[in-house]
């Protein structure tokens, strides 16, 4: 028994051990934020960003607004990446703040909007969503954690969790340059959602809602990442004016 138990080892040993070694090679090869992101990161007269050891947070220096902004990151970017697109939205009055993943996978750390949520008491009203995967972790959390959220927002992203039990509006932001985006499961998350305003981006692509260069894969955009991420940015900040509790 115990040579057999040995010799099993011995085959699934090495297999673990480079099973391992895959991911983590994997997820180490993440996308990192561009020199305008990492500027992002600093305080300007208009915004001030801290950081945590679980969020960034961008806070506007004087609004009047309510709500709040929890981001997830897109798989295997950096989360700092997105500082432009929310250092933005805080210029235009949305309390902003992206979350840290271990391994920069959303997945890994689904409930991270509570801490967020827990630690940053003032907002009445909290709006979560995400690029790309972390868009489809934003709903995992919203399908247990509804009656906590005034809305969802998905940056070329979709739900895989159904939520059209809940009364929860959603924001649905896509470039038409994107090649990354599953058009077949976008149009399936859709209909997982109670209602949805879908804005297109034209020229828009799949990377550039965050600052980390170009993806494998994607589109080329036909307009730059700052008007991408403006545009964004404004997009935003309508939807949860109008649905704002």
């Amino acid at each position: 028994m115990k040579n057999n138990f040995r010799k099993t080892m011995s085959l699934i040993g090495p297999l673990i051990a480079g099973s391992l070694l895959t991911f983590f090679f994997y997820a180490g090869n993440a996308y990192e934020p561009a020199p305008e992101a990492t500027d992002a990161l600093h305080s300007s007269s208009t915004v001030t960003v801290k950081e945590t050891e679980s969020y960034y947070a961008f806070i506007p220096a004087h609004s009047s607004s309510k709500a709040g902004f929890i981001f997830y990151q897109g798989g295997k970017v950096e989360e700092a990446a997105y500082a432009p697109l929310l250092h933005r939205l805080a210029e235009l009055g949305i309390s902003s703040y992206a979350v840290k993943a271990p391994f920069n996978l959303a997945f890994f750390d689904i409930d991270a909007v509570a801490d967020v949520m827990e630690a940053e008491e003032p907002i009445d009203f909290w709006y979560t969503g995400g690029h790309s995967l972390g868009g489809v972790t934003s709903a995992l959390f919203a399908e247990e954690q509804a009656d906590k959220l005034a809305g969802l927002i998905f940056l070329a992203s979709y739900p895989s969790a159904d939520l059209t039990e809940t009364a929860l509006p959603a924001l649905s932001i896509y470039g038409d340059r994107d090649a990354v985006l599953d058009g077949e499961a976008f149009a399936e998350g859709m209909q997982l959602l109670p209602q949805v305003e879908m804005v297109v981006l034209e020229g828009g692509n799949h990377a550039q809602f965050g600052s980390y260069g170009f993806q494998e894969g994607d589109g080329p955009a036909e307009i730059s990442a700052d008007k991408q991420q403006a545009l964004t940015a404004e997009a935003i900040l309508r939807f949860i004016e109008e649905t704002q509790p």
